[in-house]
């Protein structure tokens, strides 16, 4: 069976945290998101978050085994690998 890929523009705001929430609550398998750069991805992920919780307490979607299942945030580490620098310990520790 193939893989449906959905490509969607024109999105602003919440709505595009209220489209995937929707889609996630439809669908029965996981997702990955990427954003263009961490503070975008800190708001997605927020608004995310709220959205899940709505579909979750009406009773749209069954509530998984736990709230760390519903969204994740991966950082970028926001360094250049030729850069004598390390990442930070709050960025990787929110890495493992």
């Amino acid at each position: 069976m193939g893989e449906k890929k959905i490509a969607l523009g024109g999105l602003w705001g919440s709505a595009r945290a209220f489209f995937l929430a929707a889609l996630w609550a439809r669908c029965n398998k996981p997702m990955l998101v990427v954003c263009a750069n961490t503070p975008e991805a800190e708001i997605l992920s927020a608004d995310l978050k709220f959205f899940q919780q709505l579909f979750l307490k009406s009773g749209i979607k069954k509530p998984p085994v736990s709230d760390s299942d519903i969204t994740g945030l991966f950082p970028a580490i926001e360094i250049l690998p030729y850069e004598p620098l390390s990442a930070s310990i709050e960025i990787t520790a929110k890495r493992i």
